[in-house]
């Protein structure tokens, strides 16, 4: 942290803060579902509207990020129609020439 920012982190300090950011999510999710967090999760995404191969077990799909939707599945674009993935065994990556 140091070598990033040029100066010493007291780690309670540092801890407390992650906490009160991570409570504030929280309390957003419960509130809000996860609607509440889409828009800052799709302004934070570095592979919005990058091309990408999505590995959904053995399956590849080539798309364009489109984002997520309102449950948090991801939305691309293949072959010029919007698709949603949601799973716990898709792996996505950039593709090679995007």
């Amino acid at each position: 942290m140091r070598i990033e920012i040029g100066e010493l982190i007291d780690r309670n300090v540092l801890v407390r803060q992650l906490n009160e950011r991570l409570q504030d999510y929280l309390t957003r999710h419960r509130e809000q579902g996860f609607v509440g967090l889409q828009a800052e999760w799709e302004a934070s995404h570095l592979w919005q509207g990058r091309s990408v191969l999505l590995a959904a077990g053995a399956q590849q799909i080539e798309g364009v990020v489109l984002g997520i939707d309102r449950q948090g599945a991801l939305r691309l674009l293949v072959d010029g129609i919007e698709r949603q993935y949601s799973g716990g065994e898709l792996s996505l990556r950039l593709r090679n020439d995007s």
